[in-house]
């Protein structure tokens, strides 16, 4: 099965990826200062040989990447650093420089020779000078354009061959149909892998071709790759304090080159990015912070002309060396007042009027946060430690830990690429810097929080097209052949190690294009965040004494363990003689309850006792109280009831001579019916009484039995009436 073709942009970013890695365009960056030195033919300094590579060759490499790759040629003896910064090419390398111009020219009147030859023997009615210079800018470096690499194996013979290249049929259709078999012929003769100085032509072209490619992006392939995003990246920055006083051009700093350029790059690709400036409000606390206590110092320094003059040039640094520097520049004596005050007042409508924005979001809750808590006393302790009266200061510290945590949240996790961070920090503090690789310290791979402006700007140069004056300086018709130098063993690696990368992404059949893109991109954003030498250096020392300060934590932190091992035996003795007390002490709790059971067992039963004993009692005297009751209320009445009855029976019968029985019984029952009722109320009014069943029962027949009385007494009284009564029936 064929391999998938890459689309172009692709095999451009396999390009630039590989070539990067290789410090390809470090290399090329050598090559533009060495040529824009050779031009100049004067010692230069370095703004004034960006100045110069910007002239000549349409770049800029950023400053900080120059200023490293110079350093690299002083100390390889190729530069020599003269009074006053300047520089010049040492006299070795100027002739070795030269010698190889002079090479370049060599070759190239001896390859056109060549060439001529060549389209004589085959094509002699065309014109040789003509074809010459269609051959080279409409067929030869549109190929290499068009093959990369790819160029190394066609001319080797291990490719395609030339034929199948599209512009080589665009390059013949140029010409008319009776001439194009002889020029085809003519050109495959000329492009003989076996010709040396043809190879070598062709290759030094391709030499060239790498410097582009390592530069910058073609503007066509940075399109492309922002085409098959579904939104452009986006890069929000939150701005360090020391950064911002860099851009806001308040102290004496490095970095102030660095914060400008980003500022100038980040104008330049607003079209193509998403990238904001941000600040936290303590940011901007921060910042008015350190601009009073700056006022307070200076507000009541007044200094002639000629005192400025000298305490500028006495080593001072930062905002007091950026303040007497403007009132140098004024001329008489600034109040530090009219000086800062503005940014006190005004900072937001001023940081604005540069391009940045407040991001206006409530940070107490970090602030107040475990992790930040604890991270602003490790490194407190550290800082006091190792730098002593240079250590921040817990609020500056503050500021640093919220930012960074704040930033980190923000982030997915995890973070694979550059792209899915979207959350940075823009910072010139070597501290800030060392304490981000710090906390990343375990991780390897992860994405890092903080960088250096100089790193953001590589990263977001990746963005930025390369001009069509770079390649017409290194590749057109203009071209000046400084960056054709000998495909010497490097280059061949180099080439060899893209042609594998290219096929290693042709031959993948399960991953997408757009796996690939992203794949690619990822690892040269991530070659971009690369930190520059001397800001690595600077890093380096601040991450070192972090490192030293753990080792003394954790050498403490050793000893504590220990220490703690100790108590922790003598703790487990304490927690056995403990657990042997508890043990005894529970066998007693055990049987001091079997005792209690037994002794409240006891004490329920001599309860139940003494119930039973209350309940007989209370019988005894229920029973008494009936009878006492039945006595006074039943047989007491009764007997009284029935002597009054017999009495006034034969009372009766004495006085009238009536019956005695009639008289009997209407005593008896006229008695009998308040004695039942005074019975029942007695009854009624004795709980004992009361509850007992027989008087119950009483209660509940009493009005039964009053009746029945009554009926009694209303029976005789009518039986004692008929007896009166019936002899005057008889007598009628």
């Amino acid at each position: 099965m064929a391999a998938k073709a890459l689309p172009p942009e692709l095999v451009s970013l396999i390009h630039h990826v590989e070539l990067n890695k290789y410090g390809w365009w470090d290399k090329g960056i050598q090559r533009l200062a060495l040529a824009a030195l050779w031009l100049s033919s004067k010692p230069l300094g370095l703004d004034g040989l960006a100045d110069e590579i910007h002239s000549n060759f349409g770049v800029r490499p950023p400053q900080q990447r120059l200023r490293d790759q110079v350093e690299a040629l002083i100390a390889s003896d190729t530069l020599i650093a003269m009074p006053h910064d300047e520089l010049k090419i040492s006299e070795s390398a100027l002739r070795e420089f030269e010698t190889e111009l002079d090479e370049n020219m060599e070759l190239e009147k001896k390859v056109r020779v060549q060439f001529t030859d060549v389209l004589a023997r085959c094509c002699p009615l065309l014109p040789a000078e003509e074809t010459w210079k269609a051959f080279h800018e409409q067929l030869l470096l549109p190929t290499i354009r068009e093959m990369g690499v790819r160029t190394y194996d066609l001319i080797s013979g291990a490719g395609a061959p030339l034929d199948r290249a599209d512009t080589f049929n665009a390059f013949l259709g140029r010409y008319p149909l009776d001439a194009r078999q002889q020029l085809r012929l003519a050109v495959i003769t000329f492009l003989d892998p076996k010709n040396v100085a043809v190879r070598s032509y062709v290759l030094r072209h391709l030499n060239a071709f790498l410097f582009l490619e390592a530069s910058n992006l073609r503007k066509s392939t940075i399109e492309a790759l922002l085409q098959s995003n579904d939104q452009p990246p986006t890069f929000l920055i939150f701005v360090d304090t020391n950064f911002l006083f860099s851009i806001l051009a308040l102290h004496e700093n490095p970095a102030n080159e660095a914060a400008q350029a980003l500022m100038d790059l980040i104008g330049q690709l607003s079209a193509q990015l998403t990238v904001k400036l941000y600040l936290l409000p303590p940011t901007v606390d921060e910042t008015k912070r350190v601009i009073r206590q700056n006022q307070e110092f200076l507000c009541n320094l007044e200094l002639t002309p000629n005192l400025v003059d000298v305490a500028v040039e006495s080593g001072l640094s930062g905002m007091t060396l950026k303040f007497l520097q403007e009132s140098k520049k004024a001329g008489r004596t600034v109040r530090a007042e009219d000086y800062f005050g503005p940014y006190l007042t005004n900072l937001v409508a001023i940081i604005r009027a540069r391009g940045l924005e407040l991001y206006n979001e409530n940070v107490d809750a970090v602030k107040i946060s475990q992790p930040v808590i604890d991270d602003i006393m490790e490194q407190l302790q550290r800082e006091k430690a190792r730098f002593g009266e240079r250590a921040k200061t817990y609020e500056a510290l503050e500021h640093d830990m919220v930012l960074w945590h704040f930033v980190k949240s923000k982030r997915p996790t995890p973070v694979e690429s550059p792209l899915q961070a979207r959350y940075w920090i823009a910072t010139v503090d070597y501290h800030f810097l060392g304490f981000d690789q710090f906390k990343r310290r375990n991780a390897e791979g992860e994405i890092p929080v903080c960088f250096h402006p100089a790193a953001l700007i590589q990263m977001l140069q990746l963005w930025l097209p390369r001009t069509p004056q770079f390649e017409e300086a290194a590749m057109g018709s203009l071209r000046l052949p400084f960056l054709l130098g000998d495909f010497d063993p490097q280059a061949e690696r180099v080439t060899i190690r893209i042609l594998q990368a290219l096929a290693r992404f042709e031959g993948i059949e399960d991953l997408s294009q757009e796996t690939i893109r992203y794949t690619l991109l990822n690892q040269a954003l991530r070659q971009k965040l690369a930190v520059e030498g001397r800001i690595e250096q600077q890093v380096q020392l601040v991450r070192e004494a972090l490192f030293e300060e753990e080792k003394k934590i954790r050498a403490e932190l050793e000893e504590r363990r220990v220490e703690a091992e100790s108590l922790r035996t003598q703790a487990e003795k304490k927690e056995q003689a403990i657990t042997q007390l508890r043990e005894q002490f529970q066998d007693s709790q055990t049987k001091l309850n079997e005792e209690r059971q037994v002794r409240q067992r006891l004490e329920e039963r001599v309860k139940a006792l003494e119930q039973v004993a209350l309940d007989a009692r209370r019988g005894d005297e229920a029973r008494g109280q009936r009878l006492r009751f039945i006595l006074l209320h039943g047989v007491v009445p009764l007997a009284l009831i029935t002597l009054l009855a017999l009495l006034s029976g034969l009372l009766v019968r004495r006085l009238t001579g009536c019956q005695p029985w009639l008289a009997a019984t209407t005593v008896s029952v006229l008695l009998l019916v308040p004695a039942l009722w005074l019975t029942d109320r007695s009854g009624l009014r004795n709980q004992v009484i009361r509850e007992w069943s027989t008087f119950i029962a009483f209660h509940r027949f009493k009005r039964k039995l009053l009746g029945v009385l009554l009926a009694t007494l209303i029976g005789v009284l009518a039986n004692g009436l008929w007896d009166r009564i019936k002899p005057f029936f008889s007598r009628r």
